[in-house]
């Protein structure tokens, strides 16, 4: 049997790169166009009068955010989505850093608004 750890796999790396095109809108959310492949992505909000970016590891993460973030329960505005300027992120998945930011209760919260 062969394993793949998933992080060290030649695969994963590519999974974790895309590119930020402009049919990836979300309502809500400005995403910097970029035609190279992106891998981290910085998102861009601002909360509670305070502006925050959080570096995600991919570019379907970052969406991820981005769109909890668009939700009216979160009540973020300014959301934008761009390529990170470094490699290194500071959460690796959505439900990583709607733990850390919201909280158990409000990310539950906002994820049950989203299955409605």
């Amino acid at each position: 049997m062969i394993k793949l750890a998933a992080d060290s796999s030649p695969v994963a790396k590519f999974i974790r790169h895309r590119r930020l095109v402009a049919d990836m809108r979300l309502p809500g959310v400005v995403a910097a166009e970029f035609q190279g492949w992106v891998g981290s992505c910085s998102v861009r909000y601002r909360l509670g009068g305070a502006e925050h970016a959080d570096v995600i590891s991919s570019v379907d993460e970052a969406l991820l955010v981005a769109g909890m973030l668009s939700a009216p329960l979160a009540g973020a505005d300014s959301v934008r989505v761009e390529p990170a300027t470094s490699g290194q992120a500071d959460f690796r998945t959505a439900l990583e850093w709607g733990r850390a930011r919201l909280g158990e209760v409000d990310l539950a919260k906002l994820l049950a608004w989203w299955s409605l």
